[in-house]
């Protein structure tokens, strides 16, 4: 009887901490920011629950301008798990709101360092910087952690997706090519420059980029066959009969 008194107790203060995670975010949305940081306040002195609010906190201290709390808060998180680099990115975001460019840098380099040897960590702290804008050190976190764990093709596509976001073709159509390269799967490649290579400036990035390809690697049939497919893609049916 007592052990499932215990469940049942148990069951109902995971109910009320569900309705005051929800109730807390319903403030924040609706704007109502004071009475959002008073239930994340208390939810954040539960070990437990802290990295469950944690970004949802901040913003709602951002929203009040309270960046004591905030700084507060932040180094609470990273003195409870040193090796979560979100935290300390999230750290550099907030001092550089204080102006502290030097320190703000460090955190960042100290975010990217921690998650170098993980591919999943590198690949989590790359779109946290990516979803705050911050596209070049999201593009410097996986291509750190390339480095460091020797897999070219890893992170090509997200790498690609950053350098677009970035309008920076050539950078994308590279890390495209890349991936199809070592890992051999020319259709996906194919399929995701057909999307991503629309207008008369990327279009002809990629075939000068294929050209110099074919030219550096005249042995590597792969560079040869996505050059042939662009210029039948383009409808330049004899050049592509002259490279085949």
């Amino acid at each position: 009887m007592k052990r499932w008194m215990m469940i049942i107790m148990l069951l109902v203060c995971q109910w009320a901490v569900g309705q005051d995670i929800e109730l807390a975010n319903e403030y924040l949305k609706n704007g109502e920011y004071e009475k959002a940081k008073t239930l994340f306040q208390k939810l954040a002195r539960s070990k437990e629950m802290a990295p469950i609010i944690h970004k949802s906190y901040l913003q709602c201290l951002q929203k009040l301008k309270d960046t004591d709390e905030a700084e507060k808060f932040i180094k609470k998180q990273i003195k409870s798990d040193e090796a979560n680099p979100i935290y300390w990115a999230d750290y550099g975001r907030l001092l550089e709101k204080l102006t502290k460019a030097d320190e703000a840098d460090k955190k960042y380099e100290a975010s990217i360092q921690l998650a170098k040897k993980d591919e999943n960590l590198a690949n989590k702290l790359a779109k946290d910087f990516a979803d705050n804008d911050q596209y070049e050190l999201a593009i410097k976190t996986l291509n750190t952690a390339r480095e460091e764990l020797k897999r070219g093709a890893s992170f090509a596509i997200s790498l690609a997706r950053l350098y677009r976001a970035m309008g920076k073709t050539e950078q994308m159509i590279e890390e495209y090519l890349q991936f199809g390269q070592v890992t051999g799967n020319q259709e996906l490649v194919q399929s995701l420059l057909q999307d991503e290579v629309r207008d008369e400036k990327s279009i002809e990035a990629l075939e000068k980029i294929l050209y110099e390809k074919v030219q550096k690697f005249p042995n590597e049939a792969y560079y040869n066959d996505m050059l042939i497919w662009h210029l039948v893609q383009q409808k330049e049916f004899y050049k592509a009969f002259v490279q085949a």
